[in-house]
This record gives C-alpha cells, sequence and structure tokens, in this order.
C-alpha cells in the first residue's frame, strides 16, 4: 500500500502540495499515466518499472529551500503522520519501509 500512496502523491495535480520531480521522472510519469488512460496495462506496467527507476537511482539532495527533496521520503513521512501532527514512533515506520523493499 505504501507504493500506491507514493504513486497517488506522485500523479495527483499539484494545487497546494509540491513534489519535487526530475525531468526524467516527470517524463516516466507522463508515459506511465497516458497508458493508463489509454488502458494499456502492458506498457503501464513497464513504465512503472521506469517511474521506480528514475526515482529511485536519482540522488535527491537537501538544499536550504528544501530540507526533504526525495518523493519517498516525502511520501514515508506523509504516510506515518499522527493526526496530531506528530510522527510515528520508529518501529511504526519501519514495516512501511519494508514495503517499499
Amino acid at each position: 500500500m505504501p507504493v500506491l500512496k507514493l504513486l497517488a502523491l506522485l500523479l495527483r495535480p499539484k494545487t497546494n502540495y509540491q513534489v519535487p520531480v526530475t525531468d526524467k521522472l516527470q517524463r516516466a510519469l507522463d508515459t506511465m499515466q497516458a497508458a493508463l488512460q489509454q488502458q494499456n496495462h502492458e506498457l503501464a506496467v513497464k513504465k512503472l518499472h521506469t517511474v521506480f527507476m528514475a526515482l529511485w537511482m536519482h540522488k535527491w539532495l537537501p538544499t536550504k529551500q528544501n530540507s526533504i527533496p526525495c518523493p519517498t521520503v516525502r511520501a514515508l513521512a506523509l504516510i506515518t503522520m499522527k493526526l496530531d501532527g506528530h510522527f510515528a514512533e520508529p518501529h511504526g515506520v519501519t514495516p512501511y519501509i519494508a514495503k517499499f523493499e
């Protein structure tokens, strides 16, 4: 489920919350989304691999303006955020990290 939430974060229209993406990642997302819209599931699965390669093979370096540039880390933070604004304890985060692998 965390992978689906990550994909939703990447594919969702960016109105209030911006997620940084590289040009390569954006192209992969656009191609995968087009395949899904055309109901070409075989191509969509192939492009899903391309999305993850573009996402996870890029070195996301923090900057002064963006301390959490990696979309995966952002998704993990959002998934584990509690209603009171605190984040889950490490033992509550580990299962999500394991599912990304």
